[in-house]
């Protein structure tokens, strides 16, 4: 709060604490129970989508949303920080050496490489890993005696993989949303969750005979199977492009760490099915996929 962040402060403020995830065998299987088997296998791609066009990343793009990273967020596995990578960019009136200068430039061009699919498979499946947290749902002195708490596990971001897969989506996000509106508020729409809460406050309001009844039978993040999001992308022709590096990402199995720092271990799983909620494209494909499954008046 005393330093102007005011979101991350009050989730702060509000917070119930974690659960150890790597030492307590109840928590571990409920983490375990969030991350399901793969339903169907990735098929093989196609000759056409081999020989796809695909998607790079534009150096000033990467380069302005790198200068916007926020600072003191949380590392993710590798321990990387924004301003590890904020460090990287140096003005032309810096006097810093060519050696200094250039790592910019080393650091587009391995996001190229990355994006375009030209590394090993085992690169991806660690670029897929994570670590998991165990968010409680309830205060501790709350628990019934004998009561497990309920924790859903929350994964913890890579910012190197977050700006530079963000870069890469930046000239696709006007056809994504397009392709998701008017039903939607998770993807290109600012304040998206206030607009979604206040709009059902009014509608109940001009309707008070009606009841709104919350479902949360399973998560679809979870749930949702990644041959049918690549699926959903090769359909959209002005997508394709970014079809071969979600491929590369969708076939791996991911790695999942439990806890964080010297204390975290291995999960006896890994992500292998449906989208890692947090990662900054999984709402976009999420939200694609929804999409594409419901009848228009077009198809109708």
């Amino acid at each position: 709060l005393a330093g102007g962040q005011m979101s991350r402060g009050s989730k702060a403020l509000l917070s119930k604490g974690v659960s150890s995830a790597n030492t307590n065998e109840n928590i571990k299987a409920q983490m375990e129970a969030k991350f399901p088997k793969r339903k169907k296998e990735i098929e093989n791609p196609t000759a056409e989508q081999w020989e796809h066009e695909r998607a790079s990343i534009d150096k000033e793009i990467l380069r302005d949303l790198i200068l916007k990273l926020k600072g003191q967020i949380s590392p993710g596995l590798s321990g990387f920080r924004n301003e590890y990578i904020q460090s990287l960019i140096f003005s032309d009136h810096s006097n810093a050496d060519f050696m200094a200068k250039s790592a910019f430039n080393e650091l587009h061009a391995l996001a190229n490489d990355i994006v375009q699919g030209r590394l090993p498979w085992y690169f991806y499946q660690v670029w897929n890993g994570t670590s998991l947290t165990a968010l409680n749902k309830k205060n501790v002195e709350d628990l019934a005696e004998g009561e497990v708490m309920d924790c859903p596990p929350v994964c913890k971001g890579e910012s190197l993989r977050k700006v530079i897969t963000k870069a890469l989506y930046a000239p696709f996000m006007r056809r994504i949303q397009t392709i998701c509106d008017p039903c939607q508020f998770g993807v290109g729409t600012k304040g998206g969750g206030a607009q979604l809460t206040m709009a059902i406050r009014l509608l109940m309001e001009a309707n008070p005979e009606w009841v709104l009844i919350a479902l949360d039978i399973k998560n679809a993040f979870n749930e949702i199977m990644r041959q049918e999001v690549l699926n959903a992308i090769w359909n959209e022709p002005e997508l394709r492009p970014l079809w071969y590096y979600n491929l590369r990402n969708k076939v791996v199995h991911g790695f999942v760490g439990l806890g964080y720092g010297p204390q975290m271990v291995k999960a006896n799983f890994t992500a292998t099915e449906g989208e890692k909620q947090g990662d900054m494209e999984s709402r976009k494909r999420h939200q694609a996929l929804i999409r594409c499954k419901i009848p228009t008046k077009q198809s109708d």
